[in-house]
């Protein structure tokens, strides 16, 4: 009885011990047509990989964005108009476990 215990005690551990960070990303969210903000993502680890991702599909119509590691700069390209744009981050470790993903939304308005 006690070996079955051990072993249902040891096959649980691994699972118990496995805890997803929470991403969490922090910056300016709230800027005026035309402007730039830079955003980054936490935990920021230079072993870590950081996958920034949009929620709106034409992106590129209305920002320019630049990403370095944990990091990205949004640039918005229309002076005259407000906009949203949600913004995700994924992060993986160096073994390319998902620590989890982050998101925020940029309000551009006058």
């Amino acid at each position: 009885m006690k070996a079955v215990l051990i072993s249902v005690l040891l096959a649980i551990l691994p699972i118990v011990g496995q805890v997803n960070s929470e991403v969490s990303i922090r910056g300016k969210i709230d800027i005026r047509p035309g402007e730039t903000t830079h955003l980054g993502a936490y935990p920021d680890n230079p072993s870590y990989t950081y996958v920034w991702d949009f929620e709106q599909n034409n992106v590129e119509a209305n920002f320019s964005y630049s990403t370095s590691g944990s990091s990205i700069t949004i640039t918005h390209l229309n002076k005259t108009q407000s906009s949203l744009l949600g913004v995700y981050c994924t992060v993986y470790d160096e073994s390319g476990y998902n620590i989890g993903t982050g998101y925020t939304e940029i309000v551009v308005q006058f």
